[in-house]
C-alpha cells in the first residue's frame, strides 16, 4: 500500500511538473531560466525515482551478481546517489558555502545534513534511499513555488529613506494613501512593466544579486508611486483559457505591428466579445490595447531609427502609420523630440 502511495505522488508531480513547462514554459514571460531547469530537474528525478520503485533489489543482485557479491547492491545505491544528485547538487553547493561563511544552520545546511544522513543510514541498514531524496524532492518542489515579499516598515523608512527618494514623499503620503486604506489587502494585475522589475530578483550572479535587489526596489517603488490607482487597475481572475487567448492576441499584434487589425476583427477572429477583450487586456498588462501597441511601436520605431537604414517614411509604414506626419506626431508626443536617422 505504501509503495503505491508513493508511486501515486511521484505520478502526480511528474504530470505537474510536464505540464507546468508545456503550458507555462513555453511562453516567452512564463518561467524564467532558472525556474526552467528547476522543473526540468523535478520532472528528471520524479521519473527516476518512479522506475526505481518498480526495479527491487533482488533484481540489482541478479543483474549484477556475476560482477563480485555486492556489485548489485552498489550499482543500486549508485542509481539512487545521481538522482540525489540531480535534484539536490545545488543544495549541497550552498551548505558548503555557508559552512565557508560560517553561516552554518541555514536550511540548505540542515537539509543536506538530514538527507545525507538518511542515504548514510540506508547504506547501512536497509538500503531504502526513497525518505532521503523524496525528502530534497519535495523540498525542491516547495522552493519552486515560493513567492517573494517585500517588506517596508513606512514609518522608518520615512525618518532615514534611501538617498534616491530623500526629497520625495513616496513614504509619508503616497504608499499610504494609495495601498494602506481600510487596513485591507490590495492586489494589483502584473504587466510587462512589473514583469521586468521582479524578473531582475532572479538569475543574478551572487555577487551581483543584492545590488540588484536594491535597485529594483527602488524601481519597484517608483512605479508603485507614478501609476494611476484606480478600482480598474485592480486584479481580476479570470479563467485560464482567457487569458491565453489575451496572450495570443498580445503575440498577433506584436509580430504584426504594420497593420491596423481592430478589436472588432480580434474579437471575430478569436470568438470573444469585444467589451471583455479590452477588459481582460487591460487586466493581464496594465493598460489598454491602443495604448499598449503605441508604446510597442514607438519603442520598436525608435530601435530602428538607430539600427536600421530605412528612412522615416518607410519606419512609419513598419510600425503600421501610413503617414509620416501622424507618425512624427505620435513620436515627438511619445519621446518629446522628433524622429531623425543618423544620417540626418
Amino acid at each position: 500500500m505504501e509503495e503505491l502511495v508513493i508511486s501515486i505522488l511521484l505520478m502526480v508531480v511528474i504530470i505537474m511538473a510536464a505540464s507546468l513547462l508545456i503550458f507555462v514554459g513555453s511562453r516567452k514571460d512564463g518561467m524564467t531560466k532558472k525556474q526552467r531547469v528547476m522543473m526540468i530537474r523535478i520532472l528528471l528525478s520524479a521519473g527516476i525515482l518512479l522506475a526505481l520503485q518498480f526495479i527491487s533489489a533482488e533484481m540489482f543482485d541478479t543483474a549484477c551478481g556475476y560482477l563480485f557479491p555486492s556489485a548489485g547492491r552498489w550499482l543500486r545505491f549508485a542509481c539512487y546517489l545521481i538522482n540525489y544528485l540531480i535534484i539536490g547538487y545545488d543544495i549541497l553547493r550552498k551548505a558548503i558555502k555557508g559552512i565557508k561563511n560560517r553561516q552554518v544552520f541555514d536550511e540548505s545546511f540542515l537539509m543536506a545534513v538530514a538527507t545525507i544522513g538518511a542515504m548514510a543510514l540506508a547504506i547501512y541498514e536497509n538500503g531504502e534511499y526513497l525518505e532521503a531524496i523524496a525528502v530534497m524532492l519535495f523540498y525542491q518542489i516547495g522552493e519552486w513555488f515560493q513567492g517573494l515579499s517585500i517588506y517596508i516598515d513606512l514609518p522608518k523608512a520615512s525618518g532615514n529613506p534611501p538617498d534616491l527618494l530623500e526629497n520625495s514623499t513616496i513614504f509619508e503620503t503616497v504608499l499610504p494613501k494609495k495601498f494602506c486604506q481600510n487596513d485591507s489587502p490590495v492586489f494589483l494585475a502584473g504587466n510587462e512593466q512589473t514583469e521586468s522589475i521582479f524578473s531582475a530578483f532572479y538569475d543574478q550572479p551572487e555577487k551581483l544579486t543584492l545590488p540588484y535587489q536594491k535597485i529594483k526596489v527602488l524601481e519597484l517603488l517608483l512605479y508603485l508611486t507614478k501609476m494611476e490607482f484606480t478600482p480598474q487597475s485592480k486584479l481580476v481572475e479570470y479563467q485560464f483559457e482567457l487569458t491565453e487567448t489575451i496572450r495570443k492576441i498580445h503575440d498577433q499584434l506584436l509580430q504584426h505591428m504594420e497593420q491596423r487589425i481592430t478589436i472588432e476583427e480580434l474579437s471575430k477572429q478569436y470568438l470573444i466579445n469585444q467589451t471583455t477583450l479590452k477588459n481582460v487586456f487591460k487586466s493581464v498588462y496594465g493598460t489598454s490595447i491602443a495604448a499598449h501597441i503605441k508604446e510597442h511601436r514607438m519603442r520598436q520605431a525608435a530601435y530602428m531609427l538607430i539600427e536600421s537604414n530605412m528612412n522615416i517614411a518607410e519606419i512609419a509604414q513598419a510600425v503600421g502609420y501610413d503617414s509620416q506626419s501622424k507618425f512624427t506626431t505620435a513620436f515627438k508626443a511619445y519621446f518629446k523630440v522628433l524622429p531623425s536617422t543618423p544620417s540626418g
